[in-house]
């Protein structure tokens, strides 16, 4: 399937059924996310026991004067 780009002026929110969508229920909602082969995997509790945080080295203060 093509990948669309569309701006929030393209669509019609109307056009939805937020009565349908209302009825869906979270096991619903849970089988389809485990159904969806392009989801990415959930972290189980030991990986992110062992999750670090990653920042970025700080800048010099000389990157402004060089800019």
């Amino acid at each position: 399937m093509a990948i669309v780009q569309r701006t929030r002026a393209d669509i019609d929110l109307a056009k939805a059924d937020w009565a349908g969508l209302a009825q869906v229920s979270d096991a619903q909602i849970g089988t389809a996310i485990d159904s969806d082969p392009d989801l990415a995997p959930l972290f189980s509790d030991e990986e992110l026991a062992r999750a670090r945080r990653v920042l970025p080295p700080p800048l010099p203060d000389n990157v402004r004067a060089i800019r």
